[in-house]
């Protein structure tokens, strides 16, 4: 999604045709709270989709072995208009002169776009990329919203499993079992989180 992601906020920032509308449409997940998403998204597709199609089994792509492909999709439309908006003020600091020189000198899209624009917001995707990877073991904030404590095995995260064992915990002997489990995640992420950072800034 991060490729695709730069592309469209660059032709967002190239004010392409139907550039106010694609950036207005994306941009609304990061303007209203996800969870109103997430009570749509599961209306439209439990409720409304079946009833317009006639076809019940379409309200069951929230189950298994569908549900994992839903749930990564709405993600990603999600985190797509945030991250947008960081691309966006990134290309916004390229300079005006840069580009209208290259463009004298007969620069297509494509040259402009890796030679002029991808280097400006390269540090921008490095960070986002970071903060990505730091998450792996964290991430269930969605899973919540959409199946709340009760979500198959083939869409858990980690972050999810232990959230849910904690939350369902009736006492607390169960809480230093999972502490443990947290720090020994965060042993394992932190080397591939600086190994990640390292590579990339050499690049």
């Amino acid at each position: 999604m991060m490729l695709l992601t730069i592309l469209v906020s660059y032709s967002i920032w190239k004010k392409t045709y139907f550039s106010k509308f694609f950036s207005i449409m994306l941009f609304l997940p990061s303007v209203l709270p996800s969870i109103v998403f997430v009570v749509i998204g599961r209306f439209s597709i439990t409720t409304l989709i079946p009833e317009i199609f006639g076809d019940p089994t379409l309200g069951e792509i929230l189950n298994p072995p569908k549900g994992f492909f839903t749930v990564i999709g709405y993600q990603c439309l999600l985190c797509f208009g945030s991250n947008m908006i960081y691309f966006l003020g990134a290309m916004s600091n390229v300079s005006s002169e840069i580009v209208e020189s290259g463009q004298l000198e007969g620069v297509n899209a494509f040259q402009e776009f890796w030679h002029i624009v991808f280097p400006q917001v390269y540090s921008t995707m490095t960070s986002l990329l970071v903060v990505g990877i730091a998450n792996i073991f964290t991430a269930y904030g969605l899973l919540i919203s959409f199946y709340e404590t009760s979500a198959a095995y083939s869409v858990r995260t980690i972050g999810y499993n232990i959230f849910v064992s904690v939350y369902g915990s009736v006492n607390y002997y169960d809480y230093p079992y999972f502490a443990a489990l947290g720090l020994i995640f965060t042993v394992v992420i932190i080397p591939i989180v600086l190994l990640l950072r390292t590579t990339l800034e050499k690049i």
